[in-house]
């Protein structure tokens, strides 16, 4: 490409009047029979503040828009990242310029980290991520259970579930920690992001509705937690987080807690849980396996640090 190639080429965030033209171009992996709806959702979402368009920056030539790329700002420090597109020639060139800006403005906002998703087959999209200073974190795999595979009585038990009450939020907090000691999950962020960050995190995830969170204990002992989520709207509960401390693992309880998780969702009448987990952490993959959960999609996840 000429060094002055971009040079017609404007970046910044997204008027009002241009939002619905960058996320019909954002997310033009969405089928297009789907793709008004999703877009008009989004758009009322935002209306609503309910979802962030902060981080929605647009590539225009001449007025008119020919890329963008989308980071939607979450609680905890993080945002989300969609691929950057772009219609038209210059492509490569105009996503990296679209990921620079977009590094800057998530600065702006005291963003921490931002990840970005990208499916096993889409290798254009990973290859624009490296290039713009992403690293290739792990793979995860979303695994989902439903009626047929939840426990139909109390599992007997080894552990005992005990809401987290607001009084038992620091121990919530200590036992986070533990349970990222030699973790195999994503073991590459430990260390990385203040716990008060990922507890909001969770909390986002969970609607700021913690009536489903519980500590895992084994006697008088805290060993672990279970982070439950309802969405109402997709008719889905989520595992938000499910760990256990270092000493507790190796017995058998992870698959007992994911079991009760499953019997904690029949109880509220749900059915269907879902959940992630890295495909380097054998062992949870065993234990899900375990607990009939079984995979329905998989995706790379790429991170960038854009602080500290």
């Amino acid at each position: 490409m000429e060094p002055n190639a971009l040079d017609d080429i404007v970046i910044g965030p997204a008027s009002l009047e241009r939002q619905r033209a960058a996320l019909e171009l954002v997310l033009r992996d969405v089928p297009l029979e789907d793709r008004p709806r999703v877009v008009q959702q989004t758009m009322l979402a935002a209306a609503a503040g309910e979802r962030s368009l902060d981080g929605l920056l647009v590539a225009t030539r001449g007025g008119q828009v020919v890329g963008a790329v989308w980071a939607e700002m979450q609680p905890g420090r993080t945002a989300g990242v969609w691929a950057p597109q772009v219609a038209g020639p210059q492509a490569k060139g105009i996503a990296g310029a679209l990921l620079a800006r977009l590094a800057e403005e998530l600065r702006a906002h005291h963003v921490q980290m931002a990840q970005a998703l990208v499916a096993p087959d889409a290798q254009q999209s990973a290859e624009t991520f490296r290039d713009a200073g992403f690293e290739h974190l792990t793979d995860l795999l979303y695994l989902v259970s439903t009626t047929g595979q939840f426990p139909t009585a109390p599992v007997a038990r080894d552990l005992t579930l005990e809401p987290v009450l607001p009084q038992s939020e620091a121990r919530l907090a200590a036992i986070i920690d533990a349970t990222y000691e030699q973790t195999l999950d994503c073991p590459r962020l430990n260390g990385v992001r203040d716990c008060r960050d990922v507890l909001a995190g969770y909390r986002a995830t969970s609607h700021d509705d913690t009536s489903d969170w519980f500590l895992a204990r084994r006697g008088e002992r805290d060993v672990g937690c279970l982070l439950l989520a309802r969405h109402d709207e997709i008719e889905t509960w989520e595992v938000v987080y499910m760990g256990l401390a270092l000493d507790a693992r190796g017995a058998g309880l992870g698959a007992e807690l994911a079991r009760q998780a499953q019997w904690q969702v029949r109880r509220a009448g749900g059915d269907r849980l879902v959940l992630a987990v890295d495909t380097a952490n054998e062992p949870a993959v065993k234990a899900y396996a375990a607990a009939g959960f079984v995979t329905f999609d998989r995706r790379r996840v790429f991170v960038r640090f854009l602080d500290g």
